[in-house]
């Protein structure tokens, strides 16, 4: 698309106190000039319009758009999705008619599976079954019973124990400073350590598998790996079974066919 300009409806802010950060805006800034938002229409404040919403219906491109997270940099496809960003065909799964679906991209992840233990997640889990698949959310985020199960699947793996000390059990997810393996690279950590497999719906649903290094593990530099998975009890605070975050959406090229109300998920060529 050679001209992404159209036009948009904002809301005006009279004031603020603590919400934006001081940082300095221009050519050579490195902080952030502002937030450009991809949900629906369902979710923008009454006479205001949103920039895919607008960009859809000025351009007459499908109502379709992907990303793709690197650990520098990334790709935002807008009316679909380059085929040969991918090495295999895209899996969708629908979009959950929930309540948490008004204002969220959510699905109906079931479980997830590590080392032989399967852990129930969303509709399985109970009260809450919305799985929210988010890129601005900057980690794996769990209720806290699905977090200790995964946590203490992982923790009993011998490869655990190599990698971040004999003495390391399913607490080290929750410590203050949950990192280790400095040194280690990606294709020894994902050696060392069991995937994660997620598995979305039913009959005969979607199931993914996902490397630790692009799942529950992160580089952090000199401090080697770190956690990314996140435990928020349930309640009315948190009425989701789960939030994929960046670390998840790194494994995969991340599909938001609004058009059919599904997600789909395809593995990606290396990136840049």
């Amino acid at each position: 698309m050679s001209d992404p300009s159209i036009s948009l409806t904002f809301v005006a802010i009279d004031s603020q106190s603590n919400f934006f950060n001081s940082i300095q805006c221009g050519p050579s800034a490195q902080g952030f000039q502002g937030i450009i938002g991809f949900d629906r229409a369902t979710v923008a404040l009454a006479g205001t319009s949103g920039f895919f919403d607008q960009f859809v219906a000025s351009k007459g491109i499908a109502n379709v758009f992907a990303t793709e997270l690197c650990d520098s940099g990334g790709t935002l496809w807008l009316g679909g999705c380059n085929a040969t960003a991918t090495t295999g065909a895209p899996h969708f799964t629908p979009v959950t008619t929930d309540a948490a679906s008004t204002s969220y991209y959510t699905v109906d992840l079931e479980t997830v599976t590590v080392a032989g233990v399967t852990t129930p997640v969303g509709i399985a889990a109970g009260q809450y079954p919305d799985t929210v698949v988010d890129t601005g959310t900057s980690g794996f985020v769990l209720q806290t019973a699905a977090f200790n199960n995964l946590a203490a699947a992982i923790a009993g793996t011998p490869g655990f124990q190599k990698v971040f000390g004999a003495n390391a059990g399913a607490a080290w997810f929750s410590s203050q400073t949950p990192c280790g393996g400095a040194g280690m690279t990606q294709g020894q950590i994902d050696a060392a350590l069991p995937a994660l497999t997620f598995s979305f719906g039913a009959a005969p649903g979607l199931t993914i598998q996902m490397p630790p290094s692009e799942s529950y593990l992160e580089p952090a530099g000199q401090y080697g790996w770190c956690s990314t998975i996140i435990a928020v009890p349930s309640g009315v605070q948190f009425p989701l079974a789960a939030i994929m975050g960046a670390p998840f959406l790194r494994s995969q090229i991340t599909i938001y066919d609004r058009a059919h109300n599904q997600i789909g998920f395809a593995p990606h060529t290396a990136c840049p």
